[in-house]
């Protein structure tokens, strides 16, 4: 990270660029994926490089951020550019307006934003080149770009090359923790999604990768998201919290962290906290539109039910959970609209039948077992509340006896970088 320019109409405010520049190394340095130059190295590059390819080169970076600040009427403007170092190229720029009188106000929601796009961003470059790899020329990082990019596609097939590419990963680095959470994570998807007639194995390979992720590197803010995900599955609440809250501690900045977290804080009763970080999963990665459903569930569980429907069907409708079908139509009966709630419950029963209850048509207790074993609630009123909306969309008196021969696929997972 370069110096920011201070366009300040008084030098005096050279404190602020300084203090801003240095608050997103601090928070840049949270992604153990990124190698970032500390700010007196960069303050004496910056100074005396006659251009920014310069500095790169004295440095070997792969990456360069610089920017400006400048005072204008009442507002304060913000610009920033991440350059390519091996061609000057500008990869990403963005700009920030905000009132000056609050401007130390929203200073960090600024450098939040900044962090968000930049990793974001980075590791969408790294893995562009990873996958034109071959699997024997890849690092272990390059392994877990690429192992978390075939969990993506959401298959039991996407799954198993998964494993095979994060065990090369494991050849390369035998303590490499972010390889033990991706095998964790894609037993995860088999125990909750899939594999519904090996439950106990598969539960307990992903809490048993989970843990050796998290005995090799404590400080892993993903290692520590994904084990508390998965003791929330276990029904240990308690300890599942604080994992998830040492991933927040570790770093706050990542979207994808902060989304599935999202997620397990409201299954622990907290939908409100959930909801915050959401919000801020959103606004970190504006444009990544599979976070709607997990906002839609924090707010079903607020029962705020058209801000659930209204978030939910902002995105993908059976991509990312089977059973997101299932808290439209209950929010729709809740909100007395009958027609939408059977819709919604129609559309739930053929997901379910394609992808969870392998092509025959479910029984509605079969369906409410599923949907109690698959939302494993800290409090049953959460879950009573789960259960009557769709009993009250009209599960209990459905007498369909049509039958499926769809085979079962790709059933309500926990993406790789993206909610559950």
């Amino acid at each position: 990270m370069l110096p920011f320019e201070n366009l300040f109409d008084h030098r005096g405010e050279d404190y602020f660029s300084r203090g801003f520049v240095e608050d997103l190394i601090t928070d840049l340095a949270h992604f153990q994926s990124l190698q970032v130059i500390s700010s007196y190295s960069s303050r004496k590059i910056g100074a005396e490089s006659h251009s920014a390819i310069d500095a790169a080169r004295e440095l070997a970076v792969d990456y360069l951020l610089k920017g400006n600040l400048r005072h204008k009427s009442e507002q304060v403007r913000i610009t920033v550019q991440l350059l390519d170092s091996s061609d000057g190229r500008i990869v990403w720029a963005e700009r920030y307006d905000a009132p000056m009188d609050t401007i130390f106000e929203i200073q960090d929601d600024i450098v939040e934003r900044v962090v968000g796009a930049i990793s974001t961003h980075i590791d969408k470059a790294l893995l562009a080149v990873a996958r034109k790899k071959p699997l024997t020329s890849l690092a272990a990082y390059d392994c877990w770009l690429r192992g978390m990019d075939q969990m993506r596609c959401g298959t039991p097939e996407a799954d198993l090359e998964a494993r095979r590419i994060l065990k090369k990963a494991l050849e390369i680095d035998p303590n490499y923790s972010r390889a033990y959470a991706g095998l964790s994570l894609s037993h995860f998807n088999d125990w909750s999604c899939q594999l519904w007639e090996q439950w106990e194995e598969t539960a307990q390979r992903a809490y048993d990768y989970a843990l050796e992720a998290s005995r090799l590197d404590e400080t892993d803010h993903v290692v520590q998201m994904i084990l508390g995900r998965i003791l929330v599955y276990r029904h240990q609440y308690d300890l599942a919290e604080v994992h998830l809250d040492k991933s927040l501690a570790l770093n706050s900045n990542d979207a994808d962290s902060l989304a599935h977290i999202a997620m397990a804080k409201t299954m622990l009763g907290k939908a409100a906290e959930g909801e915050q970080l959401f919000l801020k999963a959103l606004r970190l990665d504006p444009y990544r539109n599979v976070w709607y459903p997990c906002g839609a569930y924090t707010y079903f569980f607020q029962r705020q039910y058209d801000t659930a429907i209204e978030t939910a069907l902002k995105g993908p409708l059976t991509e990312i959970w089977v059973d997101l079908p299932a808290y439209l139509a209950a929010a729709y009966a809740y909100t007395g609209r009958q027609q939408e709630a059977e819709h919604y419950l129609d559309i739930f029963i053929d997901e379910f039948t394609k992808k969870i209850s392998s092509g025959h048509r479910p029984q509605p207790r079969e369906v409410i077992d599923w949907l109690k074993r698959a939302n494993p609630f800290k409090h049953d009123d959460d879950t009573e509340l789960m259960v009557q909306g769709i009993l009250l969309a009209g599960l209990d008196g459905r007498r369909d006896e049509k039958q499926s021969t769809v085979p079962a696929t790709d059933p309500r997972r926990m993406p790789a970088s993206e909610p559950n």
